[in-house]
């Protein structure tokens, strides 16, 4: 074998052995959380009066039902905040049902265009907080339908003062045209496990758009609404924030699910370069690293170059065997993702999916979110592009 061959065998074998350990990581960390008792401890003494937060843009499919989901909680005292930003929203006329259908409930709806940066959401949830009672304040995306024991999950941890922000972990409803099968299994096959390892390895430093409850004095402590306005990770920086002014930051045991539209293929890859290069330009040294988490493409790459090498062959098996027990212990298993475990055998298509996204997200520092241009820069920050 040539030495230059050599070279490059030798790195493709480095490569697939250390994304071979990357997954028994994802294993040993989603075990830690799911199999820790003391994560699951009930405590239903300390329910503080709450204030659910829901910026809408729109009518997603089955929202009604996950505005519901909302309103059926088993908690003795909260209110729902909905907020459009223009008054001709579809969403408006759902929002009027739900108060009709569930007059015991305190249902507000806030109206405002008021801007305070360039991201829309993050206005959106700006112009409600003058209107939440309650300094509990639990936000979560439009399209998220709950269990009913979902704010007495989430609600829970912050009885701890240390607690600053607490988060969901999510799967997947809707859909299950192709697309939206790819999307679900990047959800709990993928996204999920590196998610528990962060937890494992330097602890909770961000929080998902499933779910961020947290205090009033928390969200003032980090700059308001107003030090994520023109950013695209908005989830993931209110969490890093307050992990940066020295509060915790915890993954609940609540798992929530997040309903899928009929996706187009277009509407995939658009959402999955958003998020590759949100990732990208908000954490770049650990985007890097997802180089590492890419067993499947890395033991084809190593089977093809070197078919007739039996060790190459040894080392591709066993490295994906692990890849996709994780998969299946995590989100077929702990996560009890059901769509997962009935199109498991789509996971390679996943797989090489994400790491042609990976290699195609450094070719640029545009994204679409809800139909508009962005620019990213430094930080991941949003420039508007007309």
């Amino acid at each position: 074998m040539h030495w230059l061959s050599l070279v490059f065998f030798w790195a493709l074998v480095l490569l697939v052995v250390a994304s071979a350990a990357y997954h028994l990581m994802c294993i040993y960390s989603a075990a830690n959380f799911f199999l820790d008792k003391k994560t699951f401890l009930p405590n239903t003494d300390y329910t503080p009066a709450v204030t659910i937060l829901k910026p809408v843009r729109g009518i997603d499919d089955r929202a009604y039902d996950c505005w519901v989901s909302c309103c059926k909680q088993d908690y003795p005292n909260y209110e729902i905040i909905f907020g459009v930003r223009d008054p001709d929203d579809p969403a408006i006329k759902l929002v009027e049902q739900l108060k009709k259908e569930f007059p015991e409930r305190q249902i507000k709806l806030v109206i405002s265009a008021n801007t305070i940066g360039v991201s829309a959401k993050v206005s959106n949830l700006n112009n409600m907080l003058p209107f939440a009672s309650n300094e509990i304040l639990v936000i979560s995306d439009s399209d998220i339908y709950v269990p009913k024991n979902y704010l007495r999950s989430v609600v829970k941890p912050l009885a701890d003062e240390k607690v600053g922000v607490v988060t969901c972990l999510y799967r997947a409803i809707g859909s299950t045209n192709f697309a939206a099968l790819i999307e679900t299994l990047g959800i709990t096959g993928e996204f999920l496990l590196g998610v528990l390892v962060a937890r494992q390895l330097e602890g909770v430093k961000f929080a998902l758009g499933s779910t961020i409850a947290t205090r009033k004095k928390v969200l003032n402590e980090i700059g308001g609404f107003a030090a994520i306005a023109d950013y695209l990770s908005d989830d993931f920086l209110i969490g890093n924030l307050a992990a940066n002014a020295g509060y915790q930051v915890y993954i609940s045991n609540c798992i929530v699910e997040t309903v899928l539209p009929n996706y187009h293929l277009e509407d995939l890859i658009k959402h999955q370069i958003r998020w590759a290069r949100g990732t990208k330009f908000s954490r770049p040294s650990g985007y890097m690293g997802l180089l590492f988490t890419f067993t499947t493409a890395l033991s084809l790459l190593l089977i093809i170059c070197f078919s007739h090498n039996l060790l190459a062959w040894i080392v591709a098996l066993i490295a994906l065997t692990i890849r996709f027990l994780a998969a299946w212990l995590i989100g077929g298993v702990w996560v009890g993702d059901k769509r997962l475990q009935r199109y498991f055998y789509l996971l390679p298509i996943r797989d090489l999916f994400s790491f042609l996204v990976w290699l195609f997200s450094f070719l640029g520092n545009t994204v679409y979110w809800r139909g508009d241009r962005f620019r990213l820069e430094v930080g991941g920050k949003l420039v508007r592009v007309d």
